[in-house]
C-alpha cells in the first residue's frame, strides 16, 4: 500500500512540473516593441567616428585614381538585410546601424554602376571585395 501511495505521489509531482514547465515562454513580452529606431543624429554621430581623418566627396568626383585610398561608404540598407556572399567580410569591414549600412576598407573600383571596396582578413593575404550600386551609395569618405 505504502509503495501505491508513493507512486502516485511521484506520478502527481511529475504531472505537476511537467503542467508549470511547460508554458508558452514566447508570449511573455510579446506587447513590447522591437528596438527603437535610430535617429539621424545618431546615425550622423556613427558615421563622425568611423570617418575619422577622412574628408566627404561625392560619387561623381571619385577617380580611379582613388584605387588604395582607405575609404567608408554610407549606404542604404536593402529591405531584408544585406546580403554578402561567403566567405563573411572581415571584421569591421561591414557595420549595420538602423537602416544605414557602413562599408569601410579600400577602395578597389569605380564604375559608372558603383563601387567595389575590399578589406584584407587578418590572418591571411586573402581579400574580401563587397560591391556596393551607385542607387544605395548615401555618403562617401575618402582618406587623403
Amino acid at each position: 500500500m505504502k509503495r501505491r501511495c508513493r507512486r502516485a505521489g511521484v506520478t502527481l509531482w511529475i504531472v505537476f512540473l511537467f503542467v508549470s514547465g511547460c508554458g508558452k515562454k514566447g508570449d511573455i513580452g510579446q506587447n513590447d516593441a522591437g528596438p527603437a529606431p535610430i535617429s539621424a543624429e545618431q546615425i550622423a554621430a556613427i558615421r563622425n567616428s568611423l570617418a575619422q581623418g577622412m574628408k566627404p566627396i561625392g560619387f561623381g568626383n571619385v577617380k580611379a585614381s582613388d584605387t588604395g585610398k582607405q575609404c567608408l561608404v554610407e549606404a542604404r540598407t536593402p529591405e531584408g538585410g544585406i546580403r554578402i556572399a561567403p566567405p563573411p567580410p572581415p571584421l569591421g569591414m561591414v557595420r549595420t546601424v538602423g537602416q544605414v549600412t557602413f562599408y569601410a576598407g579600400e577602395l578597389d573600383g569605380v564604375s559608372p554602376e558603383g563601387l567595389t571596396i575590399r578589406k584584407a582578413y587578418p590572418t591571411a593575404g586573402h581579400f574580401k571585395k563587397v560591391e556596393i550600386p551607385k542607387g544605395d551609395i548615401q555618403s562617401i569618405h575618402l582618406a587623403p
